[in-house]
C-alpha cells in the first residue's frame, strides 16, 4: 500500500511537471509585439464642423455662432497588442492571433479629460488562404478608407464601412500565379445610430443579426495588386417611440417599429506604378447610418420612415520621394431628399447632402516619425421641418437653411511604434 501511495504521488508531480514543461514551451513561441503612435493635432476651421477634431459635415449657420474655431488634438494616440501564438495541431499550417486596439476619442466631460474608445478586440484563427476571425474588427463592406488627416477619414461623409462585433469567414482561392478571389463572409452585431440617447425614444436589438458578404478580385503581385470589390450588408433594427405624433404622424399611442439596413458597395485600389496609386468607394442603400453612411442619418424621426442614400469617395495618392507622400480626394454623400421630411434630429433638422475635398503633404523623418499638413473645404445642405402652431393653426413648414461651408486646415505630429 505505502508503495503504491508513492507511485502514485510520483505520477501525480510527473504529470504537473509534464504539464509545466507544455505550458512552458508552448509560451516561448507566443510573441507579443505592441503598435501604435503618438498623435498630436492642431486644427483650424473656418466656421463650425460638426465635431472640430472629429470633423465629418459642416454645420449650417442658422444651427450656430459663426466664428473661427482652434483645437489641440492629442486623443488620436493609438495603442493596440499584437498576440501571436502556435496554430491548432489538427489544422496544418495555421496560426492563432490575438488583437486589441485603444485610442482616446471616447466621451469626455472637458476635452482634457477624454475616455477610452474601443477600437479592436478579436481572435483570429488561420493560415494562409483560411482566416475566421471572432471579435471586433472592421465590417466586411466597404474596407478602404482615403488618406486623411482627419480623424474619421470621410466616416459619415461619403466613406462607408465602420467596425463592429462579427464572426467573419474569410478564403482566398488563388486562380493563377497573380489573379486571386477573395471571398468573406460575416455575422455581425447589430448596431444603431438614430434616436440614440433620445428621450421618448428606446432602441431595440433585433432577433436577426446583420449579415455582411464581400466577393473582390486582385490582379497582379502582392503587397500591391489591383483589386476590384463588390460588398453588401443586411440587417435589421427595432426601435419605440414613447407617442406616435412624431413631427407629421398622427396619433398617440406607443409606437414600435421594425427597420431593415441594406446596401450595396463597390471599392478600388488599383496602383498604377510605384508612385501613383488610386483607390475609391462607392455605397447605395436604405437606412445606414450603422455604416457611416447617409450622413449618419438612416431614419427620419419625424416620419419614421427610414432614409435612402447614394454617395462614396475617390482619392489619389503620390509617393513623391522616398520621404514625402501627397494625398488629395473627394467624398459625398447625398440621401435622398423626399425621405427626409420631418427631420432626423429631435429639433426637426436635417443634413440633405455633404461633400468634401482634401490635400494633404505628409513628410516622413525616418521609419517613426511622421509631419503633415492637410488642407480641406466642406459644404453640407441643411433643411429643417418647422412644428405646427396648434395656437394660431399655422401648419408644419419644410424649410431650407443656408448651407454650412467652411475651411479646415490641420497640421499633425505622428511618432509610431
Amino acid at each position: 500500500m505505502q508503495r503504491l501511495f508513492l507511485i502514485s504521488i510520483f505520477s501525480v508531480v510527473g504529470a504537473v511537471s509534464f504539464a509545466q514543461d507544455s505550458a512552458q514551451s508552448v509560451l516561448k513561441k507566443i510573441t507579443v509585439k505592441p503598435y501604435g503612435y503618438f498623435n498630436v493635432s492642431t486644427i483650424y476651421e473656418t466656421t463650425k464642423s460638426n465635431g472640430g477634431d472629429v470633423a465629418a459635415w459642416a454645420v449650417s449657420p442658422d444651427l450656430t455662432d459663426e466664428h473661427h474655431v482652434c483645437f489641440i488634438d492629442p486623443r488620436s494616440s493609438r495603442f493596440g497588442v499584437v498576440l501571436n501564438a502556435p496554430g491548432i495541431p489538427a489544422w496544418k499550417g495555421s496560426y492563432v492571433k490575438g488583437v486589441v486596439e485603444v485610442d482616446f476619442q471616447g466621451a469626455y466631460s472637458l476635452r482634457s479629460k477624454s475616455a477610452l474608445l474601443f477600437r479592436k478586440g478579436f481572435i483570429e484563427i488561420g493560415d494562409a488562404k483560411t482566416q475566421i476571425l471572432i471579435g471586433q474588427d472592421w465590417e466586411a463592406l466597404s474596407p478602404l478608407a482615403p488618406t486623411m488627416l482627419d480623424y474619421p477619414a470621410g466616416d459619415g461623409g461619403g466613406n462607408a464601412g465602420y467596425r463592429r462585433a462579427q464572426i467573419r469567414l474569410t478564403h482566398k482561392l488563388s486562380m493563377t500565379e497573380k489573379t486571386a478571389l477573395t471571398f468573406q463572409a460575416a455575422v455581425a452585431d447589430n448596431t444603431m445610430r438614430d434616436g440614440i440617447g433620445l428621450t421618448g425614444i428606446t432602441t431595440e436589438v433585433a432577433s436577426f443579426p446583420t449579415v455582411e458578404g464581400r466577393l473582390a478580385l486582385s490582379l497582379g503581385n502582392p503587397p500591391k495588386p489591383f483589386v476590384l470589390g463588390v460588398s453588401g450588408h443586411y440587417g435589421q433594427q427595432q426601435m419605440d417611440y414613447a407617442v406616435s405624433s412624431g413631427l407629421i404622424a398622427g396619433g398617440t399611442a406607443p409606437l414600435h417599429k421594425d427597420y431593415e439596413s441594406y446596401s450595396l458597395n463597390v471599392d478600388l485600389c488599383w496602383p498604377i506604378n510605384k508612385w501613383l496609386t488610386l483607390k475609391g468607394e462607392w455605397f447605395t442603400g436604405n437606412n445606414l447610418a450603422s455604416i457611416e453612411a447617409g450622413i449618419l442619418q438612416g431614419i427620419d424621426l419625424g416620419t419614421k420612415e427610414t432614409v435612402r442614400s447614394t454617395g462614396g469617395w475617390a482619392a489619389m495618392t503620390v509617393q513623391c520621394t522616398k520621404n514625402i507622400q501627397c494625398n488629395f480626394g473627394y467624398l459625398e454623400d447625398n440621401p435622398k431628399n423626399e425621405d427626409l421630411l420631418g427631420g432626423t434630429t429631435l429639433a426637426g433638422t436635417s443634413r440633405t447632402y455633404t461633400q468634401s475635398m482634401f490635400g494633404n503633404f505628409l513628410y516622413n523623418w525616418d521609419s517613426h516619425l511622421m509631419t503633415g499638413l492637410e488642407i480641406s473645404h466642406w459644404h453640407t445642405d441643411w433643411q429643417k421641418y418647422t412644428f405646427p402652431n396648434l395656437n394660431t393653426g399655422t401648419p408644419g413648414e419644410l424649410v431650407t437653411l443656408r448651407p454650412g461651408d467652411l475651411w479646415r486646415f490641420e497640421f499633425t505630429v505622428r511618432y509610431s511604434f
